[in-house]
């Protein structure tokens, strides 16, 4: 019964009694209660706060993109400078540049 429960993704126990019930009518049921994955999945977590912290010093935060297409939430867009380059090893060259700047 545990093989079953996990291959159907770890449905409520319920369902799964019901279901082996009409398959089999005299069924030995097992405690299914105390699946590790489920027990895992269900114990409580921190809640993350995205406190916005503003920047008070130059480069204090820098957002970069050297890995491709995505967007960056903002706090402040005054300025952007884009620098191109053609392999990653490059950023760290480009970033001296920009803070010597």
């Amino acid at each position: 019964m545990y093989i079953w429960y996990g291959r159907l993704g770890h449905v409520n126990i319920n369902k799964i009694n019901k279901l082996m019930q009409q398959i089999m009518h005299d069924i030995d049921e097992n405690n299914l209660e105390n699946c590790k994955s489920c027990l895992y999945e269900t114990m409580p977590r921190e809640l993350f706060y995205s406190e916005v912290i503003p920047a008070t010093d130059k480069l204090e935060i820098l957002h970069t993109n050297i890995c491709g297409l995505f967007t960056v939430k903002l706090i402040v867009a005054c300025f952007s400078y884009n620098y191109l380059i053609k392999q990653k090893y490059e950023a760290f060259e480009q970033f001296q540049e920009y803070k010597n700047e």
